[in-house]
């Protein structure tokens, strides 16, 4: 007999609760964790997040995370697993389990809330961590005024533009929304919003910035 994995999501407080507001981790959500992580991964998840998958609306995708930790002395790790759940009356039941790693700027690990950017699969986790940091650092020298020590080139997939090339762009970009990093840059928005891609690569001993403005971001 299939569990009855919409009954235990309305029981642990997951149908409708929004990804960047999460409270900590309910009993029922406990129990939630445990079924699907067994008791001992279970019991350490610290937050528990439903992601509503908007074409879909009898499927909601779920992760389960373990408390963030310091990684490499200026960003946060945060890690976890997700999986997909089926609601639907007739075809209840869940997509196999997938494991997580994200990532965010800043010691502070225990941040209240604080977005973490998914690290999507494939991509090195050290090679994320230099993206990222080459993001925020592309950013810091474009808000502190000065010659530019790296290319910069703008594309604006709206036909918007780019004031000042795109520096008064990258000097206002928040970093620290970034939320996903993956072989194109580091993506930097929030749920619905317009969103900007920056990737900074090496090119004849310069490097090369490049600030793409894309649709919006459904994540």
């Amino acid at each position: 007999m299939r569990p009855p994995y919409a009954a235990v999501m309305l029981a642990a407080g997951l149908a409708s609760t929004a990804a960047f507001a999460q409270p900590p981790v309910s009993v029922g959500g406990r129990a939630f964790a445990e079924q699907i992580l067994g008791a001992e991964r279970g019991a350490r998840v610290d937050r528990i997040d439903a992601l509503p998958i908007w074409m879909v609306p009898t499927a909601t995708r779920i992760r389960f995370y373990y408390p963030p930790t310091p990684h490499q002395g200026d960003l946060c790790r945060r890690a976890g697993h997700e999986t997909t759940v089926i609601f639907d009356p007739v075809r209840q039941g869940r997509e196999r389990l997938t494991d997580l790693v994200e990532l965010a700027l800043g010691p502070d690990c225990r941040s209240a809330d604080r977005p973490f950017a998914v690290v999507e699969r494939g991509v090195v986790l050290t090679e994320a961590a230099d993206s990222l940091r080459a993001a925020r650092d592309a950013q810091a020298a474009a808000a502190a005024g000065g010659a530019l020590p790296f290319d910069l080139t703008c594309e604006d997939e709206l036909g918007w533009g780019c004031p000042e090339g795109g520096r008064a762009t990258l000097a206002a970009l928040p970093i620290d929304q970034a939320r996903i990093i993956n072989g194109e840059g580091v993506f930097i928005a929030r749920l619905w919003e317009l969103y900007w891609m920056v990737r900074v690569v090496d090119r004849d001993g310069r490097k090369q910035v490049l600030l793409r403005r894309r649709r919006p971001a459904v994540f």
